[in-house]
């Protein structure tokens, strides 16, 4: 008998001398289904596998396609956010403090200077009068006196 899918024993058993009428019909037949038979098998086993491992990797590609599809974007716009939300929050009360402090600080600037030189000019209008009201008496003092 034949041993398995092996061509080279259709061949060596197709050598046998049979005798009997219908005997090589038989043998054609025989080795047409042998082969008939083998050739589906193998056929539909490796169609089976192709499939099988194609849908198996297409499967898996995309779902870690859009596994890491999902998570980067997920990620980039979760920092994203997060990134401009406190750049705008520090962006803000940076410049809200910094006029804050500014305006004060020039405010009272000018306000102190501003009462600096009134009373200045206070003390100036001050001693500008002593030495008139000084003047003038010594002035009638001599004048009365002398």
């Amino acid at each position: 008998m034949l041993e398995g899918p092996n061509v080279f024993d259709g061949f060596r058993v197709a050598e046998c001398q049979a005798s009997g009428p219908g005997t090589r019909s038989a043998h054609y037949y025989y080795y047409y289904y042998y082969y008939y038979y083998y050739y589906y098998y193998y056929y539909y086993y490796y169609y089976y596998h192709y499939y099988y491992y194609y849908y198996y990797y297409y499967y898996h590609y995309y779902y870690y396609y859009y596994y890491y599809y999902y998570h980067y974007y997920y990620y980039y716009y979760y920092y994203y956010y997060h990134y401009y939300y406190y750049y705008y929050y520090y962006y803000y009360h940076y410049y809200y403090y910094y006029y804050y402090y500014y305006y004060h600080y020039y405010y009272y600037y000018y306000y102190y200077y501003y009462h600096y030189y009134y009373y200045y000019y206070y003390y100036y209008y001050y001693y500008y009068y002593y030495y008139y009201y000084y003047y003038h008496y010594y002035y009638y003092y001599y004048y009365y006196y002398h």
